[in-house]
């Protein structure tokens, strides 16, 4: 069954605020699982296609999509298991490997209340999925960058916390789905 909740202003800074958090860390976590020539293509062009970071380790190149999210979703606390790419996520990723001489990967960082982990993997193992899934199972085929790494972000500022629709309400364009 689906839910729908509102997108509003305090929505939209919070999600702004977590992917903030998510370049500042993939910078620093790309670099400690060895990677090199590190950029940040969002500093470069803003909106660069599909890619976030570009980076090289052991002689190939790749153009990076950095996806963090709450591990758990507030209401229900169960597993946060997907994590969206976007509708369009290969045909940009194909525009950004062309661009950038380099093939396409993600970096997944789930974020919990005092720590965070972080994997990668390469667009090609989702086997044409849209999402990173997130399960025990898929995870334990990633590559691990960062496990169980302490920060000290105001994790309960960072909650995935919507608030319910009521009747009234009519934009479904600023709804979403949970």
């Amino acid at each position: 069954m689906r839910r729908y909740s509102k997108l509003d202003g305090s929505t939209a800074a919070r999600m702004r605020r977590l992917g903030e958090i998510g370049e500042q860390l993939a910078g620093t976590v790309l670099d400690r699982g060895g990677f090199v020539n590190i950029r940040n293509l969002n500093r470069e062009k803003t909106n660069f296609p599909f890619a976030d970071f570009y980076a090289e380790r052991d002689g190939r190149r790749y153009v990076i999509s950095v996806k963090i999210r709450n591990k758990l979703e507030a209401r229900t606390r169960r597993l946060n298991s997907r994590y969206k790419l976007g509708a369009q996520c290969y045909e940009l990723a194909r525009r950004a490997e062309e661009a950038m001489q380099a093939e396409a990967a993600w970096l997944a960082i789930s974020l919990e209340p005092t720590v965070f982990n972080a994997y990668f993997g390469l667009l090609s193992q989702l086997g044409g999925s849209r999402g990173i899934s997130m399960t025990a199972l898929a995870v334990s085929n990633y590559e691990c960058l960062c496990g169980n790494q302490a920060h000290d972000f105001d994790y309960a500022a960072l909650m995935n916390v919507y608030e319910p629709l009521t009747s009234e309400d009519e934009q479904p364009e600023t709804w979403v789905t949970e």
